[in-house]
């Protein structure tokens, strides 16, 4: 992750994302939330996850199966009145 900002209080927000792409499918991840400067390992410069105050992960995709989880408006109609396609 990087830091976006540093708040006046010394608290840093943090944000992080992750592009995978397979079989034609664009998956990704983005994880973003507020942590407390002195919650920074100092050796490792690591930070554990139930530090993270604010925490948003969001998860989206593109391609076939994500296609098929978002359906258009004529698909979710169609489903409606007859779903045993």
């Amino acid at each position: 992750a990087e830091v976006v900002q540093v708040l006046p209080n010394g608290d840093l927000m943090i944000e992080a994302r992750k592009t995978r792409q397979m079989n034609g499918e664009t998956e990704s991840m983005t994880l973003s939330g507020r942590v407390a400067a002195d919650a920074i390992d100092s050796l490792t410069n690591t930070v554990d996850s139930e530090k993270i105050a604010n925490l948003d992960v969001r998860y989206d995709g593109k391609g076939s199966v994500g296609d098929v989880a978002h359906p258009g408006f004529l698909s979710k109609f169609l489903n409606q009145i007859w779903p045993f396609w």
